[in-house]
């Protein structure tokens, strides 16, 4: 969680990609928590932050993921990261 004076020291703001489809998936392991709570539904979501809530700000895009089949976290994470350098 940044600070306030970092987070507005930017000229353009800052953004943060969150490895899972927000606002269902706040917070920490969210790839972990995709896969037991949200239904096997992953994805990567950049959004700004703009205060000091978590995973809280303007989504400005998203990339949904479609598992179709079982997977290993690591693989599940590899997946996501991957789909986040994409919609970087």
């Amino acid at each position: 969680i940044l600070y306030e004076p970092i987070i507005h020291f930017p000229k353009y703001g800052v953004i943060n990609f969150h490895a899972a489809p927000l606002p269902e998936c706040r917070g920490l392991h969210p790839v972990i928590y995709c896969a037991t709570k949200n239904q096997g539904k992953f994805g990567v979501t950049a959004h700004e932050i703009t205060d000091r809530k978590i995973d809280a700000g303007e989504i400005l895009a998203q990339t949904p993921i479609f598992q179709s089949q079982e997977k290993e976290v690591f693989q599940l994470e590899e997946m996501v990261n991957l789909s986040g350098v994409s919609l970087y």
